[in-house]
């Protein structure tokens, strides 16, 4: 399964959000999640995934950029 996937897992398990209603590439500050979400989301991805998300990327907001910085993170802890 992919970060992506995970991540939409995580929307749809944890906040009851249907992933299929939200762009991937959008803002999801523009969609159906809110700062606070978001934050919670940052927060249960850092426990589902066991990383610290970089605070210089913060300015990340869609899904298919979260899952980037996860999978950067996840490879550079594989080099």
């Amino acid at each position: 399964m992919s970060s992506l996937e995970q991540i939409q897992d995580l929307l749809q398990q944890k906040f009851g959000i249907d992933p299929r209603t939200l762009d991937v590439h959008a803002s999801v500050r523009d969609q159906a999640i809110d700062s606070l979400t978001l934050l919670e989301l940052i927060f249960a991805i850092e426990e589902q995934f066991d990383i610290t998300f970089p605070e210089e990327r913060s300015d990340v907001d869609s899904l298919a950029g979260i899952a980037q910085v996860i999978d950067g993170i996840r490879a550079a802890r594989a080099a």
